[in-house]
């Protein structure tokens, strides 16, 4: 005799499973009962003076080798929802798995640039992500980026492979980066060089959510390439000053004398 385990929904803890129900076969509604001592399941060809015995289902995880009462389970008209059939073995792969694909997802998030944490933040946690930037906290922000995805791992995952999302993550990235900005209550979109306006969210509609929509039109679709193009020329601003910096070092260096042995003593 197999012995076979199930999974027992959280609703049928603790009660007694009823001895009796109603089973479709062969085309024909025949009633189930589940019986002492007798491996016959259907009530019109058991004994007239049979007791009929119950399953007690005490535990989450409900074992039995009784083909009988394996049969009877397997009957009930909620099988397969709340009774589910429980295999240990493919639980614990299919959980291993699973903690792979996370270890997998926090090396990925763990790994962002600057531009990924700001993108995927605001993506994630809107206002509070963009607190984050303004106050030059990326750590801080990448710091919760982890967290998330070490919680949510599915969501996360969604939010940074989609490709449905990803005209959702560049919008994202467009205000993250500073491109574009978005009110303090969240009703307009500006420049953000210049604060004027690009575009007003209809009531119900995020920022987000509306800007991609608005992306989709002949006045957002221009509106895009502009944004593109600025985020090359902030890009290109930001090149330059990295250079402007590293020449500065390499000049107080070079204009530093380095030091020889210990300073000489004055006595």
């Amino acid at each position: 005799m197999a012995l076979k385990s199930y999974l027992i929904d959280d609703n049928l803890l603790r009660m007694y499973m009823s001895p009796k129900h109603e089973v479709k076969k062969d085309g024909k509604t025949v009633m189930y009962r589940l019986i002492q001592g007798d491996s016959e399941l259907e009530l019109k060809k058991q004994p007239e003076n049979a007791e009929t015995r119950t399953i007690y289902f005490g535990q989450k995880i409900f074992t039995t080798d009784d083909v009988t009462e394996q049969q009877f389970i397997e009957s009930k008209p909620y099988y397969g929802t709340k009774i589910k059939h429980y295999d240990p073995l493919a639980e614990t792969t299919k959980r291993v798995a699973e903690k792979k694909k996370t270890v997998n997802l926090l090396k990925e998030v763990i790994g962002f640039d600057d531009d990924k944490i700001r993108t995927v933040g605001y993506r994630l946690f809107g206002r509070t992500a963009l607190e984050y930037i303004k106050e030059g906290n990326l750590n801080g922000l990448h710091d919760e980026l982890i967290d998330y995805a070490g919680e949510n791992p599915e969501v996360m995952q969604l939010k940074i492979d989609d490709k449905e999302n990803a005209d959702a993550l560049y919008a994202a990235f467009l205000v993250a980066s500073g491109v574009l900005e978005v009110s303090i209550d969240d009703r307009h979109v500006v420049w953000g060089d210049n604060q004027s306006r690009v575009y007003s969210v209809p009531n119900g509609t995020s920022a987000l959510d509306g800007l991609v929509e608005y992306f989709k039109t002949a006045e957002g679709r221009e509106v895009k390439k502009e944004a593109s193009l600025r985020v090359e020329k902030k890009a290109g601003e930001n090149a330059s000053k990295k250079v402007e910096v590293d020449e500065d070092d390499s000049e107080y260096a070079a204009e530093t004398p380095a030091r020889r042995g210990r300073p000489a003593s004055n006595k």
